[in-house]
């Protein structure tokens, strides 16, 4: 997985996701995120995961 050209708060949300989806066996919610990250806004996050998805790095859940 290319992580290049991620924002530092763009590989610390993949960073986060993968450490939580490991320690728990499933991903995180956006508010979980939040918390994690030091982060008020749940917009901010989904933006970022937003982005990520762009990028090739996270898909969508079906």
């Amino acid at each position: 997985m290319d992580t290049n050209g991620l924002t530092p708060r763009q590989q610390q949300i993949l960073e986060l996701l993968g450490r939580f989806t490991t320690d728990h066996g499933y991903p995180p919610t956006v508010r979980e995120l939040c918390r994690l990250a030091g982060v008020s806004s749940p917009d901010t996050i989904q933006y970022h995961l937003d982005k990520l998805r762009e990028k090739g790095l996270l898909e969508e859940a079906k």
